[in-house]
């Protein structure tokens, strides 16, 4: 039996050890070998209490302090909570998520390029009028287009993390370098429960850029009373860095750069 992640064991034996030595520096004393952990005082001397007490709390403390340091080093958002915490936010019941890595592949010069989604007038996510949107709730950073087509087109290469099943309003991307992105359509359009909505990929299918990833219907949208305004989320910061998202513009689907980390564009409208 292996453990999958190693890290936590390491950094509990690391907070034991300065544990044991604040105990011996007060030569903390114990009737008779007892249980371990906090019942433990139960075998020590009672002048010793305070001492064994001040032994445990550093023992939690840096465990808990090294651990939470460490994962989130080493841990992506996707492993820290079992999905993405994007889909989370948006997801229905139902819906179906994955914590699966995609498969590697190098970023040829270091550079991430996304195109947008659909066409449309591209403004600061913070324009959305949408709190959770607007305030950057579900990542640091992103667009919103307000769409003039209706067919939903991967802005990168990379491997489906999430659909929503029940809905199809949204799709979570991990690019190639390990970004990962969320497309969203629509304000409040999860209660629309998938009326006008399809979804063409499912979890892990690998996929690139321009191919379709859902179709919606915008009549639809209206007459159910929501925006069809699409956000485009960076959920995660992959290898290659930070995007540089640009915005106030008229875009064109698959073709007109909305974001990257290189300083010139390898795609354009």
């Amino acid at each position: 039996m292996s453990l999958k992640y190693k890290f936590p064991l390491i950094c509990g034996m690391i907070a034991s050890a300065c544990a044991a030595m604040f105990s011996v520096g007060f030569s903390v004393e114990a009737a008779s070998i007892g249980v371990g952990g906090l019942p433990g005082i139960l075998s020590i001397k009672p002048p010793f209490w305070l001492a064994f007490a001040g032994a445990m709390l550093i023992s939690i403390g840096v465990s808990f302090a090294l651990t939470y340091v460490i994962g989130r080093r080493r841990l992506t958002p996707t492993q820290r909570t079992g999905a993405d915490p994007a889909a989370i936010a948006t997801a229905p019941a139902g819906a179906a998520t994955s914590a699966d890595s995609p498969a590697e592949s190098p970023v040829e010069d270091g550079s991430v390029t996304l195109t947008a989604p659909v066409s449309g007038a591209v403004v600061p996510i913070e324009e959305m009028p949408d709190e959770v949107f607007a305030k950057k709730t579900l990542g640091d950073g992103g667009v919103a287009i307000t769409p003039s087509t209706e067919d939903v087109l991967a802005p990168a290469d990379g491997t489906v993390l999430v659909t929503m099943a029940d809905t199809g309003h949204a799709v979570g991307l991990t690019l190639t370098d390990g970004t990962q992105v969320l497309i969203h359509v629509g304000i409040d359009t999860v209660a629309m429960g998938g009326e006008g909505f399809t979804c063409h990929v499912a979890r892990k299918d690998r996929v690139t850029r321009g191919q379709p990833l859902i179709s919606f219907d915008r009549a639809a949208i209206a007459k159910a009373g929501k925006s069809d305004q699409v956000a485009v989320i960076i959920t995660s910061e992959g290898e290659a860095g930070p995007l540089d998202l640009r915005s106030g513009f008229d875009a064109v689907a698959g073709e007109t750069v909305i974001a990257t980390t290189s300083s010139e564009a390898t795609v354009d409208a």
